[in-house]
């Protein structure tokens, strides 16, 4: 009988502990919200293009520049990413590209705000 009121003790405790440690709402890879966009990148004499493959940082909790970013996703070849599965809160994202001769483009980055888990935001990029 013992053993069993300690068994019981320690799985209602274990219980406790692990739903005292989640937080519902809380940003990064934790919700159903997205953000999305296309890198274009602009040459010296103005011309523009597709940035195929583009770097996109994504940092959690802040609204200002960083450079300490959460994650980073490769884009795809026609200039298009997607960050998916992120939860409510602030991100601060920013993009760069190299081409094939060597040359590096980036750019200031954008704060976005997702205000619940269902959002799906646009951030689309300009690199220079």
């Amino acid at each position: 009988m013992k053993k069993f009121k300690i068994v019981s003790i320690l799985m209602v405790v274990g219980f406790m502990l692990s739903i005292g440690c989640t937080k519902q709402g809380t940003n990064g890879p934790v919700g159903s919200s997205s953000i999305k966009g296309t890198v274009t990148y602009v040459n010296s004499d103005n011309t523009t293009g597709t940035a195929i493959n583009p770097l996109i940082h994504v940092a959690y909790n802040t609204s200002s520049a960083t450079t300490n970013y959460n994650e980073t996703i490769v884009g795809n070849a026609d200039g298009s990413y997607s960050v998916t599965g992120l939860g409510v809160g602030d991100y601060f994202l920013s993009a760069e590209y190299t081409n094939a001769e060597g040359f590096h483009y980036t750019c200031g980055g954008a704060h976005v705000h997702l205000g619940n888990n269902t959002d799906a935001v646009t951030a689309n990029f300009v690199v220079q």
